[in-house]
């Protein structure tokens, strides 16, 4: 894993880069070793790098280390002393009061970062003996002979991730430390996701100011694509009852797999610019496209065809059009006559209808007699 994922990036360190690593997973996954082991590779390519290819910048190696518990910054190598957050005038995060050693050797930089690691924040829980309550942050510096820094190299071990139904058991001091911990988890979540989202874009928009850890980690997401490296290691375990654990953090870490590096983003850039040119494109017709006829609604019946309607709905013959205009008095004759007909037509009607309904109350008498 080292020499896969960690190990081409410390070249950054000398050229303006800053490198960052993290290490998530749910608690007692294993994450805390893996940092251990990771940095003990890594300070002894540092020294190499700085003795043999990089001699002539007379590079100079500085080491703190500092902790996040609870929303306070503790410094780790000075008594854990407690810090501030502040932004300077050139929007840059400063940790002022921030405790920094000059080592000159592996031994000494190895031995700075085992004492930081031995006074860090740690409480047992259900799930471990051992639980970091807090996320480690080491920034091991490097700058030339005058002073001015060269590269960046931040190791974060960050606190286990818990869900809520897996610490109810918990006493309120650790609920009340999971809730802040989960809550800067999801900040640095959404920083990712910002960073997935901007894929060919320049500006970018990263929520760093939501939490402590996004502020001290703002320069490992503000810069180019030249002089950032991020990885994160994702610590699982292997047991079937943390299988939902697992899961979740395979998806926290998918969003920076799919991040594409320098070299990978410039090739989609290259290969987006060869096959766009040869694409085929409809030709454009400059005649309008006709639209489909429109059915005329038909009017509903009215005058003379309103009364055939309704006489063929009551069954009765349908007079022709040369008797209806008779009727209605277009040959020269009266109004009256067709109206008396129509009246005795429908007093006819009502006869019927009493009697029918006289008739129905004849027959239910004699059913309730």
């Amino acid at each position: 894993m080292y020499n896969s994922m960690l190990q081409p990036m410390l070249d950054k360190l000398f050229n303006d880069g800053v490198v960052t690593i993290f290490a998530y997973g749910q608690t007692g996954s294993g994450k805390t070793y893996t940092m251990m082991a990771l940095q003990n590779f890594a300070i002894s390519d540092i020294f190499k790098l700085a003795e043999n290819e990089y001699s002539d910048l007379e590079p100079q190696i500085s080491l703190s280390f500092y902790e996040i518990y609870s929303g306070r910054i503790l410094d780790l190598l000075n008594n854990k002393k407690r810090l501030t957050v502040l932004e300077d005038g050139n929007s840059k995060i400063q940790v002022k009061g921030l405790h920094e050693v000059n080592v000159e050797t592996e031994s000494e930089l190895k031995d700075a970062i085992e004492y930081a690691h031995s006074v860090r924040t740690t409480h047992a829980t259900q799930a471990n003996d051992t639980s970091s309550r807090s996320h480690a942050i080491c920034s091991i510096n490097v700058r030339d002979g005058n002073g001015s820094v060269l590269g960046k190299f931040l190791m974060v071990d960050l606190a286990g991730s818990e869900r809520a139904q897996d610490i109810k058991s918990n006493n309120r001091e650790r609920r009340a430390e999971g809730a802040e911990i989960n809550k800067s988890l999801l900040s640095l979540k959404e920083c990712i996701r910002a960073i997935d989202n901007s894929k060919g874009s320049k500006e970018v928009h990263l929520p760093f100011r939501a939490s402590k850890l996004t502020m001290v980690l703002r320069d490992s997401f503000m810069g180019t694509k030249k002089n950032i490296c991020i990885g994160m290691i994702a610590c699982v375990s292997p047991g079937y009852s943390h299988a939902d654990h697992s899961l979740n953090t395979i998806r926290y870490a998918e969003r920076l797999k799919e991040f594409p590096s320098e070299s990978q983003y410039a090739k989609l850039v290259k290969d987006a610019g060869e096959v766009l040119p040869n694409k085929i494109s409809k030709p454009k017709s400059s005649a309008k496209p006709k639209k489909p006829p429109v059915k005329k609604m038909e009017k509903p019946p009215t005058g003379s065809a309103a009364k055939q309607a309704k006489r063929a709905a009551w069954g009765k013959p349908v007079k022709s059009s040369a008797e209806e205009s008779k009727r209605n008095g277009r040959d020269g004759s009266s109004f009256e006559n067709g109206t008396d007909e129509d009246n005795e037509e429908d007093q006819e009607n009502l006869m019927r209808t009493k009697k029918g309904e006289i008739e129905d109350w004849k027959l239910l008498k004699q059913t309730l007699r």
